[in-house]
């Protein structure tokens, strides 16, 4: 009886520690597409508009909370990635379609180019610059904005035969190390 209490023990061990390579991998995968730029040995499309050649295609230029925001979720043997920001499926999966921003009710500042004599002390000689000045500031209403997106698919999210190569291999080490010692 001594050895079958054992053996269950040992299993239901193997499944708990299953359950968390699979979620460790599955964060380093995802994260990981990140710092690579690409999924699956394949680079993510590059930006339409890149003025600044420093920022990265979805990372950004130090915010990262879409990196930051991936987590995994186990409940049995059901184990998940995912991320709570409302547009990382878009960015998964990518996406064409209509976007409806809220704009909030804010103040614009006019500003008007003012010409300005001055005198310097030292030449004494007088100069006619250009200033910029607030000339009114004028109350915009809150209002919708429609704009038509289309996002490329850049996938962080998912499995890959690298991902499943990996946990077998660590699933395999587990298991030799826990029932070596029967």
């Amino acid at each position: 009886m001594g050895f079958d209490k054992n053996l269950k023990q040992l299993a239901t061990q193997l499944v708990r520690d299953c359950v968390a390579i699979t979620r460790v991998e599955l964060l380093n995968e995802s994260v990981g597409s990140f710092k690579k730029q690409g999924w699956d040995g394949k680079p993510w499309a590059k930006r339409k508009n890149d003025k600044d050649a420093g920022r990265g295609i979805l990372i950004g230029k130090g915010s990262g909370q879409l990196w930051r925001s991936l987590r995994t979720d186990s409940r049995g043997l059901d184990i998940r990635a995912f991320s709570d920001k409302p547009y990382a499926q878009a960015h998964n999966k990518g996406f064409v379609g209509q976007v409806v921003q809220n704009v909030p009710e804010h103040q614009r500042h006019n500003i008007k180019s003012m010409r300005v004599s001055q005198t310097s002390l030292k030449s004494r000689k007088t100069y006619t610059i250009k200033k910029k000045v607030v000339g009114s500031i004028s109350t915009v209403r809150a209002h919708q904005r429609k704009q038509n997106i289309k996002l490329p698919k850049r996938q962080f999210l998912g499995y890959t035969v690298n991902l499943g190569n990996r946990m077998k291999t660590q699933m395999e080490a587990r298991f030799n190390e826990l029932f070596n010692n029967v």
